[in-house]
């Protein structure tokens, strides 16, 4: 009887720990690139965004503060360019910023980053906390580790 009472306790326990191991996060860079390439591929912006290293989120979140301080017709002419209603700029945030440059690399068809996802891993180099994943077409992406996660650079 007294077995029975703690398989359920058993399996409560083991159901949490799984929980709390799955955070989604990735854990090698093959991880970070294959979910790189999906948010990615599927414009997910906030995914993208928690793929993001803390250098790159500040990063954007500097260029999203320059393109709301810039005076109204500088902001104009940077929507024109993208092909964007110059109002999309007053209330940017930082997830805003990447979907509009995801998009906008996508209809221009000028985007590295897309290029880079759309080939395979060929090779993996990982030196301290800072691991370059090389794709076939011979591009490199760079992740950064932080914590036990490891977090793609944005440049």
């Amino acid at each position: 009887m007294r077995i029975l009472r703690s398989v359920p306790m058993a399996l409560f326990s083991l159901v949490i720990l799984c929980m709390a191991c799955s955070s989604g996060k990735p854990l090698t860079p093959e991880e970070a690139f294959t979910q790189l390439r999906q948010a990615y591929t599927s414009e997910n912006a906030e995914k993208l965004y928690s793929l993001l290293s803390t250098g790159s989120r500040a990063k954007i979140s500097g260029i999203v503060e320059s393109i709301q301080s810039m005076p109204a017709g500088r902001q104009k002419a940077m929507a024109e360019k993208m092909g964007v209603a110059p109002s999309l700029f007053d209330s940017i945030s930082p997830t805003d910023y990447l979907a509009l440059q995801v998009s906008v690399g996508k209809t221009k068809g000028d985007d590295p980053i897309r290029e880079a996802l759309r080939h395979e891993i060929t090779g993996i180099t990982v030196k301290n906390k800072v691991a370059v994943v090389k794709v076939q077409n011979g591009m490199e992406l760079f992740f950064h580790k932080e914590g036990p996660y490891w977090m793609f650079v944005y440049d």
